[in-house]
């Protein structure tokens, strides 16, 4: 298993959206949408488009998705 935990801080002029599927073309294997700084809002976007990427992407149903924030936790296979 290679485990991705995202970190808006290290993007520059990249998107979190790119950043994730690089990882996952990259072998990440499980995603961990990790933004501390985010609203409540703004993170369930952020999720809810991560998590499509994922499945996009993930279609064995054996790469695992957690959303991880001071809001809400949410543990979902693919």
């Amino acid at each position: 298993m290679l485990y991705a935990v995202t970190d808006r801080s290290w993007l520059g002029e990249d998107t979190l959206y790119h950043q994730v599927e690089e990882a996952i073309l990259g072998g990440a294997t499980f995603i961990q949408l990790r933004e501390k700084e985010l609203s409540q809002e703004a993170f369930l976007e952020e999720a809810k488009e991560i998590k499509e990427l994922c499945r996009k992407y993930f279609k064995t149903g054996r790469q695992w998705y957690l959303w991880n924030c001071r809001y809400q936790r949410y543990f979902c296979k693919t």
